[in-house]
């Protein structure tokens, strides 16, 4: 083994052997049969390694502070220059919480600006680097709004248990359970019920609470379901159009349907089509109850006789006049006029 130090001339080489301990045991204290003061440093080299240790100290110690100029607590000093000198940094640490433009962060991390935008961006190769690039969120300076941007023209999606539950489209459609929504907003189920449930505190949370629309599984039939023991009401304008009480009467007009009736319109309707009565015969297929006069019906039967029989009887139009009022039971008129077009007989027959 041989010793230099710096320039000086390298020591004399002395050869060191291993041996097993049991076999030089008395040579323990030794080395190559030589005591260990033997070797010490001659005084020229021992005082040129202290110098050298010394300067090199020195060096270290005045280009390299050990300590912040400045003594903000928990906050993790850094660089201020290739010269060694440190400063407060924006990052902090307070009892294992990190936190970012605060020394006392609040949560695990907490990312604070007192005056301007607290924002995490995300970039990668594919997206850019620039401010316009990757992802965001966070809230911009002087507003209180979360943000969740995607800069890129590409899609937000949600994950859980590594399977796509959400997705944002770069469009703005919004798809649950599909990754490609078709409309603003699409639910879909691959093998379940594909149902939106509005629930509230009135109603309870339960699944049979509350209301529900949308479809089946295995059932292409679209539902609207009330679960409570309450109406469906339909509105326009702020105003409701339509009612289906909880026993499924219906009112148009009207949010209080006649009990009586399964179909209550408030109102006038038009029907393009005929009205179909399925009802047996002695039961009135329909009932008015307003005695005044309706103009231009064409009914199959006059007072329960059929039109040939009226016309064989020679009834046809009894209804006094061309200018005068249709004869009541009270009137005390003596005359009736026939209106009748062509030719008329008059016979007198037995009161029917």
């Amino acid at each position: 083994m041989g010793v230099q130090v710096n320039s000086e001339a390298e020591l004399p080489r002395v050869q060191i052997l291993s041996v097993p301990y049991a076999v030089v045991a008395s040579e323990a204290l030794t080395l190559a049969g030589r005591k260990a003061e033997e070797f010490a440093l001659l005084d020229s080299v021992r005082d040129t390694v202290r110098q050298e240790v010394k300067t090199q100290t020195e060096e270290m110690q005045g280009s390299r502070p050990v300590a912040a100029t400045t003594s903000t607590a928990n906050v993790i000093p850094k660089y201020l220059d290739t010269n060694g000198t440190l400063t407060d940094s924006s990052l902090a640490e307070s009892g294992g919480r990190v936190g970012i433009g605060t020394s006392n962060p609040s949560y695990l991390t907490q990312v604070h600006s007192a005056g301007g935008h607290a924002l995490i961006q995300l970039t990668n190769a594919a997206t850019g680097s620039g401010p316009a690039d990757g992802a965001y969120f966070g809230v911009l300076n002087g507003e209180k709004i979360f943000r969740l941007y995607n800069l890129e023209d590409a899609s937000i999606s949600f994950y859980t248990n590594n399977v796509t539950r959400m997705t944002i489209g770069a469009t703005g459609k919004i798809g649950i359970g599909t990754p490609a929504p078709n409309y603003l907003t699409q639910l879909h189920s691959d093998s379940g019920h594909a149902l939106l449930q509005l629930t509230s505190g009135t109603t309870g949370g339960t699944a049979v609470d509350g209301v529900y629309f949308g479809v089946l599984a295995g059932d292409p039939t679209f539902r609207i379901m009330n679960q409570e023991n309450a109406a469906i009401d339909l509105f326009t304008n702020g105003a409701p159009r339509m009612t289906i009480t909880a026993a499924g009467k219906v009112g148009i007009g009207t949010a209080s349907p006649s009990p009586s009736s399964l179909l209550h319109v408030a109102g006038n309707a038009t029907v393009d089509g005929q009205f179909v009565s399925t009802v047996p015969t002695g039961t009135p297929p329909l009932a008015v109850n307003s005695t005044t006069q309706v103009a231009n019906l064409n009914a199959s039967l006059l007072g329960g006789m059929s039109a040939d029989a009226a016309r064989t009887r020679g009834i046809v139009y009894l209804g006094g006049c061309d200018t005068c009022s249709p004869l009541a039971d009270s009137d005390d008129q003596k005359t009736i006029y026939f209106n009748v077009v062509g030719p008329m007989t008059i016979q007198s027959g037995p009161e029917q």
